[in-house]
């Protein structure tokens, strides 16, 4: 990446696609649809691994309302979008997409934002242990919505496959 490179955000959307209820002005995090905008991260990458700058190359995203099929715009009622669990304190992120140069647009589930480390739920069918912490990937989440502000960190796990995975 060039010096000058500033890592680009990735928004959680729970506004321009949930109505507020009856009477109400805005919606509750738990009762949005959580939608991530076409997102530039600023590189591309192959199924291979090839890693380059790019940084006008559409990467990642909700398949919801970012990405059409035979003309006709995807919403909800084809793709999910993303849900806050309040007691979890956890974003469940939908489907979302990832395009890779040579293949195209891959649809990808499972992707998780934990706001409280404490409350993670492992299910070993589908998570990776043990959990290490990743040097100086820590953050600040910021929600104009839920009205605060929360550390994150980024921390590595590697699966029984040996493959190894990142998780927020």
């Amino acid at each position: 990446m060039p010096d000058d490179f500033e890592l680009p955000y990735i928004i959680l959307d729970g506004e321009s696609y949930s109505k507020p209820a009856e009477g109400e002005e805005t919606v509750a995090p738990e009762n949005a649809l959580w939608q991530i905008p076409r997102t530039y991260l600023g590189f591309s990458l192959s199924s291979t691994l090839d890693f380059k700058y790019a940084p006008e190359f559409l990467t990642f995203g909700s398949l919801a309302y970012n990405l059409s099929s035979s003309g006709k715009p995807l919403t909800e009622d084809d793709y999910a979008l993303g849900s806050f669990n309040k007691k979890k304190q956890m974003f469940d992120l939908g489907v979302c997409f990832h395009q890779l140069t040579d293949v195209s647009f891959q649809p990808v589930e499972g992707f998780q934002l934990w706001l409280d480390k404490s409350k993670m739920e492992v299910v070993y069918d589908r998570d990776y242990a043990p959990w290490t912490l990743v040097e100086d990937a820590r953050g600040t989440y910021v929600s104009g919505l839920l009205k605060d502000e929360f550390i994150v960190d980024m921390e590595q796990g590697t699966s029984a496959e040996a493959k190894t995975r990142f998780f927020i």
